[in-house]
């Protein structure tokens, strides 16, 4: 029977509070001498109310009662009191849930298990690897807008068709602002500037889970906020921050999911409103779907935005959704999936983090007073203030990013051992080195240092992009196979990330553009002041070969175009072929939210440094071609790896 908490005034009695921690005080009640002493045990949640102390006992007693008849019943050849004698001895517990990440294949497993952790549950290891994985994904996208003509075009389009001025009008009618060069201009700002806020805002956060890590490690029993120094306090604070402006910032742009193509079509745009259309009604799926994101993003132009706790729940519960109805998830374009995605990490981050009591404080000091941390903590962010003040912003000139006469168009999926092909390539990476030049060339003007200081040093970490050599006439080629050597080269990713005394030449060294030590499968230079002809050649060293069965070196033929016997390659393969494949190869496969997949290596991979996303297709499973050779691409750059280093078993 449950006591009443009206029964007891806590108002007579505001400085008595039952104690919830330690084996001794745990359920004791004590007078506090001030109110001041009382509010700090609150809010680090170590003492409550009389009223509520005596509700949660008489709630734990009826619990702990009932899970002993329980596993009376269970146990039932066994008599109560031969359970706690010598006979049966205890056995030890089962492995703690906690640290067994790389066994988990879901969001949703990590959200059902994630309430039976308890406070200890913390496992800042699995936490930054998460936040680490996130900001090495938002990397490879900044590099791949740079390096993949046909990525930045595709890019465009997907910028295009989620805009607001692709939703109808009443008459069934697009914005006819769609067709000037304010839009076009707007959207290549748009384009640039997500990728770039995007790209820090994630490096931030995954430099202040280091930090937090290296603070966790100082106080291997607990810490206690009240007593950490200044330093350590800003860590958990900025910490906390930074989680809830990415979570403001992925909220807003998931409210335009009215605007995706999924969507749009049901929703009726009156100047720069959004109504729902009535067809809307007539479709329960997309009805309900839309509710669901709704219940977590709120209107699109409302101000409310989710506490975690609302988030995480909502993003459990949609995920639920979407594994029982499929054909809901093929709602969602590549953006929103990515967007969820994103959400699910920070969610999880910030939800194993609320169960911390000293987390719980800093979060109560922090929000009475958000301007003083919104002021000292943004400056790394505030220097874009004069991009948005200019009229043009970073885009100059419009012409070089246009992509209508086709200057981006990108063959990557035909063989660049045809003179035709490799003129191609050639031509579309040449147009988007000077978008990008002329992006570089307006960030140092309109910048500050530090800004520019914070993107060289994550681009020159990201090392270098792939860059098409040009046709040589006098070169032989007696096949359609040539070297990767023979057909790439490296460039970095900007000029003004790159140090201007290393120049693009033949001679530009890949290794030279990043600073993280990295195992050289390509050979160690001879000393440069001794010529040739005084000394042998130095010997290359063999690049790692990965012996694959049949099925995986179709995968990897298709990915880095390795043709058979007779010049041709695999058109396509399907994702659950991609998925075996690496998972054979020694990586761990965890599928995230929604459509994206984490690929740790493990087993005989540790010589690799990080992990890398993917994101599975849809609604189709199959990965056609063009596809397939941009994950090539990716694993080239992130691994160094080319199709000859895989072999047949």
């Amino acid at each position: 029977m449950f006591i009443p908490t009206a029964r007891v005034n806590d108002q007579l009695l505001p400085t008595n509070k039952m104690r919830f921690d330690g084996e001794l005080t745990y359920g004791k009640i004590r007078e506090w001498p001030n109110l001041e002493s009382v509010e700090v045990l609150e809010v680090r949640k170590l003492a409550l109310g009389l009223g509520e102390g005596l509700q949660v006992l008489l709630i734990q007693f009826l619990v702990y009662t009932t899970l002993v008849k329980i596993c009376e019943a269970i146990l039932s050849p066994i008599s109560p009191a031969e359970l706690t004698d010598d006979i049966n001895p205890i056995k030890s517990e089962p492995p703690n849930l906690v640290g067994r990440g790389e066994l988990m294949s879901s969001f949703a497993e990590i959200a059902a298990t994630l309430y039976y952790q308890g406070p200890t549950g913390l496992d800042i290891g699995r936490v930054c690897r998460l936040v680490k994985s996130a900001a090495k994904a938002i990397q490879d996208h900044a590099f791949h807008l740079r390096e993949d003509p046909g990525y930045f075009e595709d890019a465009y389009e997907d910028a295009v068709n989620h805009d607001v001025f692709m939703v109808p009008d009443e008459h069934g009618r697009t914005h006819p602002a769609l067709q000037g060069q304010n839009f076009l201009r707007l959207t290549l700002n748009g384009i640039v500037l997500r990728s770039h806020f995007h790209l820090m805002y994630w490096q931030e956060l995954a430099d202040q889970m280091h930090e937090l890590e290296k603070l966790l490690e100082t106080y291997p029993n607990g810490i206690v906020y009240s007593e950490l120094e200044e330093s350590e306090v800003k860590i958990i604070d900025y910490t906390h921050f930074l989680l809830e402006e990415m979570k403001t910032l992925y909220l807003v742009e998931l409210r335009g999911v009215c605007t995706s193509p999924g969507f749009r079509m049901h929703f009726v745009r009156d100047d720069r409103n959004i109504k729902t259309n009535p067809s809307m009604l007539k479709e329960p799926l997309l009805r309900e779907t839309y509710m669901m994101l709704f219940s977590i993003t709120g209107a699109y132009e409302s101000e409310k935005i989710a506490d975690w706790q609302e988030l995480y729940h909502g993003l459990d519960v949609l995920e639920t959704f979407l594994s029982r109805n499929p054909a809901a998830r093929n709602l969602f374009s590549h953006q929103i999936e990515q967007i969820l995605t994103k959400l699910s990490v920070l969610a999880e981050c910030a939800f194993r983090l609320m169960i911390q009591p000293w987390y719980t404080e800093s979060v109560y000091y922090l929000e009475s007073d958000p301007a003083q941390y919104k002021a000292s903590l943004m400056g790394s962010f505030q220097g874009w203030g004069k991009v948005f003040q200019t009229k043009e912003g970073l885009i100059t000139d419009t012409d070089l990013g246009d992509p209508k006469d086709k200057k981006f168009l990108y063959p990557s999926e035909k063989s660049a051992a045809r003179k035709p092909v490799r003129q191609a390539l050639c031509k579309a990476e040449r147009h988007l080195d000077d978008f990008w030049a002329m992006v570089d060339g307006n960030i140092t003007k309109l910048c500050h240092r530090s800004q520019r200081k914070a993107l060289r040093r994550i681009f020159d970490e990201g090392g270098a992009i792939r860059r098409t050599k040009t046709w040589d006439e006098k070169f032989p080629r007696p096949n359609q196979s040539d070297p990767p050597e023979d057909i790439f080269q490296p460039q970095p990713a900007s000029r003004i990330f790159h140090d201007s005394s290393k120049d693009v030449t033949a001679n530009f060294d890949k290794l030279a553009v990043t600073e993280k030590t990295k195992e050289k499968t390509r050979g160690e230079p001879g000393p440069a002041a001794v010529p040739a002809a005084q000394g042998p050649e130095p010997e290359l060293e063999e690049k790692t070969a990965y012996k694959v069965d049949q099925n995986a070196h179709r995968v990897f033929s298709a990915l880095f175009h390795i043709p058979d016997e007779n010049g041709s390659v695999p058109g396509k393969v399907t994702w659950g072929e991609f998925l075996s494949a690496l998972t054979k190869l020694g990586f761990a496969a965890e599928q995230m939210h929604g459509s994206a997949w984490e690929f740790t290596p493990t087993g005989g991979l540790e010589h690799l440094q990080r992990g890398i996303h993917f994101h599975q297709p849809h609604p189709s499973n199959e990965i056609p071609l063009k596809l397939a050779r941009n994950f090539g691409r990716r694993l080239a750059r992130v691994y160094d790896w080319d199709g000859t280093m895989f072999v047949l078993e």
